[in-house]
């Protein structure tokens, strides 16, 4: 009920401001009968919905701004700015066409996507060459970091000029962007629109690239609290500041590339120095409840502590959205290095107890 008096208050005050017509319309499967809705994303609250029938449908209404939406029943969903006229696809995930703020969108979209589209071309063609490993992942690399200030200033000129949807989604490509320093945040952060910048994606990207300058090679440990595999009470303290190298291991059982990890890295990694009296690996389940992260340690006979039900504090505290996130902790608690992976993780550890 808080959320319909909400949008209610909203949708009043817009008509009074001068609200944006929209349209919103496509066709879906199976779903005759039912409703679909629309989700503001930064907002986080549903703003209409719309019946399908014969497998189409149509929104049409007012809103106080051109947000981006998602389109959605179920697992059929789609993506949009709001425009006079939008048409969505629920292959694409993504409107198809529509009026000017939809084509100019869709425009700066697909130049975005062409920057993955060169990265996976350039995978598959080192793959085929017979590039694995360590050899494959650096001469990636150098395509990437070649391309990443041109894709950070493209970022950047789309956020400084645009405080509609079309900005509101390139926050979240921004805030998410992989290896993003906080100081690249904040020089962009700056030239953005006031009303961007008070919208709640970027404020949410605001405290955690704040949080992540707080918690760089350095600075101290952050404690944070979760339960033991039996049930009780554990902290993080328990483990970091101790007097060992803690390399701490931040995951969840449905993350695929954090089980990669511990199978490849870590349970080798414990293996080789595991008796060491300088280091130890602690786990941190995130984002899921205990049991299941308690069947996942079981399952992959992970044989080092583990911290579980921590939820998402752990991100918030200190600022990651993307797991694995392996940070290695000094013996007197601070931070030696963090988004560790792979063969840079193994050194990390090697250089600091061998």
């Amino acid at each position: 009920m808080r959320n319909i008096a909400f949008v209610s208050a909203m949708l009043a005050s817009a008509l009074m401001c001068g609200a944006v017509d929209y349209i919103v319309e496509g066709q879906v499967e199976g779903l005759d009968g039912k409703k679909m809705y629309m989700y503001d994303y930064d907002r986080q609250v549903n703003i209409d919905s719309a019946d399908v029938k014969g497998g189409k449908f149509r929104f049409a209404g007012s809103y106080d701004r051109n947000a981006f939406v998602r389109v959605e029943n179920g697992r059929a969903y789609s993506n949009c700015v709001l425009d006079s006229l939008v048409t969505v696809d629920f292959d694409s995930h993504m409107a198809s066409d529509g009026a000017g703020l939809t084509r100019k969108f869709l425009d700066l979209y697909n130049q975005d996507r062409a920057f993955d589209a060169e990265l996976n071309k350039f995978g598959e063609e080192l793959d085929s060459h017979g590039f694995t490993g360590e050899e494959r992942g650096e001469i990636y690399k150098r395509l990437f970091d070649k391309q990443r200030p041109v894709r950070i200033k493209f970022y950047a000129d789309i956020l400084k000029n645009n405080s509609d949807g079309i900005g509101e989604y390139f926050v979240m490509s921004l805030g998410n962007f992989w290896g993003l320093e906080p100081a690249e945040w904040d020089s962009i952060y700056a030239l953005m629109p006031e009303p961007l910048q008070q919208t709640r994606m970027a404020q949410t990207f605001n405290k955690k690239f704040e949080r992540r300058k707080q918690t760089l090679p350095g600075a101290m440990f952050v404690d944070l609290e979760g339960k033991t595999v039996d049930g009780k009470e554990s902290h993080l303290s328990d483990y970091v500041g101790k007097g060992k190298y803690i390399l701490v291991d931040f995951w969840a059982s449905w993350c695929g590339p954090c089980r990669a990890e511990a199978k490849n890295v870590l349970i080798p990694l414990y293996e080789k120095y595991g008796n060491n009296p300088k280091f130890d690996i602690v786990g941190v389940g995130v984002w899921e409840k205990g049991e299941a992260t308690k069947k996942a340690i079981a399952d992959s006979g992970y044989k080092w502590s583990q911290i579980i039900d921590a939820g998402r504090t752990p991100m918030e505290l200190y600022g990651f959205d993307g797991i694995p996130m392996i940070i290695l902790f000094g013996p007197d608690g601070r931070i030696v290095e963090r988004d560790l992976r792979g063969d840079r993780l193994v050194k990390a550890v090697e250089d600091a107890i061998l």
